[in-house]
């Protein structure tokens, strides 16, 4: 019995880490073929100050769209041209406008970590001291719990661009997107894991060592 439960047990692996792999490379592929154009499902959004998430917000070059940047589940890019002072090089070549992507990511509601990402004083405020989670730091400085606030000097004199994907559904999907992107594109220079994503990666190594 003992030796039936390891085969499944097995077994489960080794389909869950092709599983991972398969849908890893068919993100990247969807990102390779698929972007910098911006068509539907991805939406791009400049963003200005905080009403720009909610309200109507132009995109570069076209009509003005009136729906708000994506509350739900979904994949998100941010680009900007603020000087950054993180001690890594540009590994990301994508740029939406001649602004470089410096993060990726994906969240159940998008909007709102959007606006913990680039309203992090008005995010704090609203949300309470645990909303430092959401802050995405543009520096490497020891201490500093960092918060970028687009609105406000020095970021308000810089550009910032934001790019959604509907992604419903599980998270360990919008995970796979994040590293089918990475693959595509490079990862971005603030899109900083302090770990490998313990949800596929260890099976993933196993697969390849077989």
């Amino acid at each position: 019995m003992k030796s039936e439960l390891y085969t499944i047990v097995g077994d489960t692996k080794a389909a869950y880490a092709q599983f991972a792999i398969d849908s890893i490379t068919a993100f990247e592929k969807f990102f390779r073929a698929n972007l910098p154009t911006i068509t539907p499902p991805f939406r791009l959004h400049v963003i200005t100050d905080g009403r720009d998430l909610i309200t109507a917000n132009r995109k570069c070059g076209e009509a003005p769209d009136r729906s708000g940047v994506l509350a739900g589940e979904g994949f998100y890019l941010i680009a900007t041209d603020y000087p950054h002072q993180l001690p890594r090089p540009y590994d990301c070549r994508l740029k939406f406008d001649g602004l470089p992507v410096i993060y990726r990511g994906e969240a159940r509601q998008v909007r709102r970590r959007l606006q913990g990402h680039l309203f992090n004083k008005q995010y704090r405020q609203r949300f309470g001291e645990d909303a430092l989670e959401r802050c995405l730091k543009l520096d490497d400085v020891d201490g500093n719990k960092g918060g970028i606030n687009v609105g406000e000097e020095p970021f308000a004199s810089a550009r910032w661009i934001v790019v959604t994907l509907p992604l419903p559904g599980a998270q360990l999907i919008r995970e796979f997107a994040e590293w089918g992107f990475d693959n595509a594109w490079g990862r971005p220079i603030a899109s900083n894991e302090k770990k490998k994503n313990p949800h596929y990666i260890p099976l993933i190594d196993a697969a390849a060592d077989e």
